[in-house]
């Protein structure tokens, strides 16, 4: 025993762990990175969801498939917006006035460490919201966005993100398949809590796109012969 851990000390590596960090430039951004019910709570609930997704509790998948579902939303909105301001920022050079940066001259830099991929992919989207509204700021400094504008535009993208981070609030029920396939007091309990699932979720059929893998999936991958 001894010598089969040893043997795996030196010759498997351990877990890949990315870590980054992000310049934010607006107050917009770094309270919906830092503040109540922000980021960094959407991470820690979707760090929740994972451990919970690989112990196999049908809810968990849902909320991360619900949350997987808002993303693209999210983004499409996001460079919707974007868009529109960028048209107002064009009345610019048509005054030959050659627009160059609208950045924080102290920028908060936040450090990047998550599980979830669905983390990952939400904080690039708060990143876009940041540049969204450096634009914005340039626009109605020059007078090409009205506050009327403004909470059109980069208050309501600022709720799209908050209404995204509220997705993955998640009520745990300790529930898992093997539960709901013997039809025993958990299953029957957490059903009365949270409501019925769609059977693909149910089933296991349908999982997060973004992963985790289960620990039934993943035992099968781990005694496959890889290359």
């Amino acid at each position: 025993m001894v010598e089969e851990v040893t043997r795996r000390t030196f010759t498997q590596p351990g877990p890949v762990i990315s870590t980054a960090t992000l310049q934010l430039h607006t107050r917009i951004a770094v309270d919906l990175f830092h503040g109540h019910r922000g980021f960094t709570w959407f991470a820690a609930n979707l760090n929740k969801l994972w451990e919970l997704s690989l112990q196999d509790a049908p809810y968990a998948d849902y909320r991360l498939i619900l949350v997987e579902e808002q993303l693209p939303l999210v983004a499409q909105y996001l460079a919707n917006k974007t868009e529109e301001i960028e048209s107002r920022l064009g009345a610019l050079v048509g005054a030959g006035i050659q627009p160059v940066s609208h950045q924080s001259v102290r920028p908060v830099k936040v450090p990047l460490a998550f599980r979830a991929t669905q983390a990952a992919a939400a904080v690039m989207q708060l990143a876009a919201l940041d540049r969204l509204t450096q634009k914005a700021l340039m626009a109605k400094h020059f007078g090409l966005l009205t506050e009327s504008d403004w909470q059109t535009s980069v208050g309501a993208c600022a709720n799209a993100m908050r209404d995204l981070f509220a997705s993955s609030e998640h009520q745990a029920t300790g529930a898992s398949r093997d539960d709901f396939a013997s039809k025993n007091r958990r299953a029957q309990e957490a059903l009365g809590c949270l409501g019925e699932l769609p059977a693909e979720i149910l089933d296991g059929s349908r999982r997060p796109s973004m992963g985790p893998v289960s620990r039934s999936s993943w035992h099968a991958l781990s005694t496959t012969a890889w290359i």
